[in-house]
């Protein structure tokens, strides 16, 4: 008679779980206890020490009869998927949090500067056997040989070969339209360079010995207020002698000082726009492009080091004159 029961029993408890299987028993299983004790019935545990007696004798018949556990671990088994262990506690890791470190700012732009040549047609007449030439003369090689040496030097260079000086009385005011052109594509340029040769320096004056190589010497021309207003003009100046005191340290001889003049010479477009006289018309091409190479190490420290204050004291980059109107330049003007 208790076998009957027994297998009655079990027969009973078969059919209870399988409807629960059938009719959404994971749904009802999840309703009955909370997740943590889901999560700890499913998975593999060592048997436990179980009293011997009615309820054993009952739960081995089910598990004969029905295939399942009656005990609590052994019923979500029958509806949910087992998760083995390990796998359990690799999930249940945290999650490794995502980096927040800023990625290395880039590197900073480097300085850029601007090249022309007014008085495109000057030349050096020991290698031209005339002092001018129609058309681009030394003067324009030794331009070439500024940027290439700046560019060496990590510093950017736009370079502009156009003729200024078809007509010699209006160069500054077709070079002012070059100036211009420069600014509207960068207004916030680290510093406007117009190339020319000397005139009148003698042959005698015009070379210095540099590492055992005859190389030409360089003047820098500042323009001032006597023709013209230019109220900021000593901003120039300030630019200039800092340039021709690093010359002094770096090649001693090779900058001759600076000298401020009474034109404008388009330096009224920014604080930083100067001219260059870069040999004279008694040198070689050869001695004035070995100057204009050695004197782009010496732009190059003076714009490299003024990019860096700037940027330590987080200060505006240099901030060009507010553009004239109308072509008001003379001749130097």
């Amino acid at each position: 008679m208790r076998r009957r029961f027994f297998v009655v029993s079990a027969v009973l408890f078969f059919c209870w779980v399988s409807s629960l299987c059938w009719r959404g028993g994971a749904s009802l299983i999840c309703k009955i206890w909370g997740p943590e004790e889901v999560l700890a019935s499913c998975l593999s545990s060592p048997p436990e020490n179980k009293k011997q007696g009615l309820s054993t004798l009952f739960s081995t018949a089910c598990k004969l009869a029905a295939q399942v556990d009656p005990a609590k671990s052994g019923l979500l088994r029958s509806v949910l998927p087992v998760v083995d262990a390990v796998d359990t506690v690799a999930l249940a890791a945290p999650i490794p949090a995502v980096s927040t470190a800023v990625p290395q700012q880039e590197q900073e732009d480097p300085p850029l500067v601007a090249i022309y040549n007014t008085h495109t047609g000057e030349t050096y007449a020991l290698t031209d056997g005339v002092d001018r030439v129609k058309g681009a003369g030394g003067v324009v090689q030794a331009a070439a040989a500024l940027e290439e040496g700046l560019r060496r030097r990590n510093i950017a260079v736009l370079r502009s070969e156009k003729i200024h000086d078809v007509s010699y009385a209006a160069s500054y005011l077709e070079s002012e339209k070059t100036v211009r052109e420069f600014l509207y594509l960068n207004p916030e340029l680290d510093g406007i360079f117009d190339v020319h040769r000397d005139s009148k320096l003698p042959r005698g004056g015009a070379t210095v010995n540099i590492q055992g190589r005859d190389v030409a010497r360089v003047l820098i021309i500042v323009g001032s207020d006597d023709r013209l207003p230019f109220p900021a003009w000593r901003q120039n100046l300030e630019f200039a002698e800092r340039i021709a005191a690093r010359a002094d340290a770096l090649y001693p001889g090779l900058c001759t000082g600076v000298r401020v003049k009474g034109g404008r010479y388009n330096q009224y477009f920014s604080p930083r726009a100067l001219l260059l006289e870069i040999g004279g018309v008694n040198n070689t091409l050869e001695e004035a492009e070995t100057a204009a190479t050695l004197f782009a190490d010496v732009l190059a420290d003076v714009l490299q080091d003024m990019k860096d204050e700037e940027s330590v004291t987080a200060t505006d980059s240099v901030q060009p004159f507010p553009l004239p109107r109308d072509n008001s330049s003379q001749s130097g003007g």
